[in-house]
């Protein structure tokens, strides 16, 4: 989303710069690490890697563009993601074969919107967004029932 953002306001070069450091820290982490510690290592370094670009995207974008993000709409949000983390966390040992992988994925989904909702983090205005969307789009039964929903749980 942050790429999209940079792209909007004419700054592609900005986002090109930051996956290019994202490469080359890629291979500097991801290297040694599936060295010493195999597939985990390599698993390790490539979420350094993505948590690295997803920061600089957010902060140049955030920069860049003079978003004005309220804090507690920004933690609300990290709440989420915190809540939807530690559920990944601990059902990892659980996720042994792929059933169960999707499984644990399909959990954390829910979580994670169920954290949203609890948290009060989706807005009015992010279910105006959707109605237009679902308009632009021919409208689908369940995206309207989504939004209904959204509509009467929103801040």
């Amino acid at each position: 989303m942050c790429g999209v953002v940079l792209y909007g306001i004419g700054k592609p070069g900005v986002r090109t710069k930051i996956y290019l450091g994202g490469v080359l820290f890629a291979v500097a982490t991801i290297t040694p690490l599936a060295y010493l510690y195999g597939i985990n290592g390599a698993a390790a370094g490539f979420l350094a890697t993505v948590a690295l670009i997803a920061v600089l995207s957010a902060f140049f974008a955030k920069r860049l563009a003079r978003i004005k993000l309220g804090s507690p709409a920004f933690l609300r949000i990290v709440l989420a993601n915190v809540v939807m983390f530690v559920l990944l966390l601990s059902l990892r040992p659980f996720a042994t074969s792929v059933p169960h992988v999707l499984l644990v994925g399909g959990a954390g989904i829910l979580v994670y919107a169920a954290s949203l909702l609890l948290f009060r983090a989706i807005g009015k205005a992010d279910v105006q967004v959707l109605r237009q969307i679902s308009k632009d789009i021919g409208e689908p039964s369940v995206l309207k029932k989504v939004i209904r929903f959204l509509g009467r749980h929103s801040r």
